[in-house]
């Protein structure tokens, strides 16, 4: 945490320092920066500094956080906090286990602690993510977790300079129920050289507690898939003898592009809205097609895949749709007007 007594004229002379000294390259803002006559210094780097004239020596970067944490502090002694014009385009940030898309979307691996300790580390970098201020986080944060149709209670906390997540034992239950080999490995210790499931986190406006969907993504159930797709159409190619051609299916069937696509975009379609675990329960869980936004052939050359432009999840019936007519192939945009616009979840009656 930041000193509480260092006082404006103790910036002043860490602006000074930079002035005379530079910025280390390690310690250049990326997002935001204290403006003082005309000029942007890096606010973190700046209090940093300032430590030295009210502590007697450089404040450790691993002790406060820059962002909100930094700039608040600042604020509140009078200077102005300007958003850096390159942090516009600052997605995906990236941080420990952690990857953050938007404002509104993250992923993290899941570890021990997710398995063991009913909970996971929040790295600096994601603290307003999930909106902590830690000058202002006297008492825990109650946080709601919605995942599979089941509200989860957690609370987010401040303990030993670092910020946890920390959800009830029913989550980690069903974590454990649904993933005992990663359970197992966590628990004794084994040697792990594959990737653990994934956390997705979605953060929804709520008037209340902070809230968010989440859904749990793992690498062998996309293998899993992508090789039952493979299997079903090269025996109906053996009994059909027929040669098939597709729009862009050795890109959504890659594994890689193909987690990557779900952690960002989810499990739910994007035309329709249909989540497949909601109707078929477990055997659903973690299902969805992905569809190729740009017609791709069999025969053309490779080209790079951006999940997150490039490739969208869709229900088996609208990526159906999308493709019925090989020289028509509708956007989602499109199907999404043919069924009266936006994403409305179909009724199963």
């Amino acid at each position: 945490m930041i000193p509480k007594n260092i006082s404006h004229k103790d910036i002043l002379k860490a602006i000074e320092q930079i002035q005379a000294n530079g910025v280390p390259e390690k310690r250049v803002a990326t997002k935001f920066n204290v403006r003082h006559e005309g000029k942007l210094y890096p606010p973190k780097y700046a209090i940093a500094l300032a430590n030295i004239y009210a502590n007697g020596q450089e404040l450790p970067a691993e002790d406060f956080s820059g962002g909100k944490e930094a700039n608040s502090f600042l604020e509140k002694l009078g200077f102005e906090i300007v958003a850096d014009p390159k942090s516009i385009s600052m997605w995906p940030l990236q941080a420990h286990s952690w990857e953050q898309f938007s404002a509104n979307l993250a992923i993290t691996h899941s570890d021990k602690s997710s398995f063991i300790h009913n909970g996971t580390v929040i790295p600096q970098a994601l603290r307003d993510f999930f909106s902590i201020d830690i000058l202002n986080m006297d008492d825990d944060i109650p946080v709601k977790l919605h995942w599979s149709g089941i509200e989860y209670k957690a609370k987010l906390t401040f303990s030993s300079g670092r910020t946890w997540l920390f959800w009830g034992e029913n989550l980690t239950e069903e974590l454990r129920r649904l993933f005992p080999y990663w359970y197992e490995s966590f628990k004794n210790n084994s040697e792990i050289k594959k990737l653990p499931p994934i956390f997705r986190f979605e953060k929804q406006p709520y008037s209340g507690s902070q809230y968010y969907l989440i859904d749990i993504v793992s690498q062998s159930e996309i293998q899993q898939d992508v090789d039952s797709e493979l299997a079903e159409e090269q025996g109906a190619n053996l009994l059909e003898g027929a040669q098939v051609t597709f729009f862009g299916k050795r890109y959504e069937r890659n594994p890689v592009n193909r987690m990557k696509a779900i952690e960002i975009h989810g499990t739910k379609c994007k035309v329709c809205g249909f989540n497949f675990e909601q109707v078929y329960g477990e055997r659903g869980r973690g299902f969805i097609e992905v569809h190729h936004t740009k017609p791709l052939y069999l025969g053309d050359e490779e080209q790079e895949i951006d999940p997150k432009k490039d490739l969208v999840p869709v229900c088996s019936n609208c990526h159906r749709m999308i493709h019925r007519r090989k020289d028509e192939v509708l956007t989602v945009e499109q199907l999404q007007e043919m069924l009266g616009g936006g994403n409305r979840v179909r009724s199963l009656k």
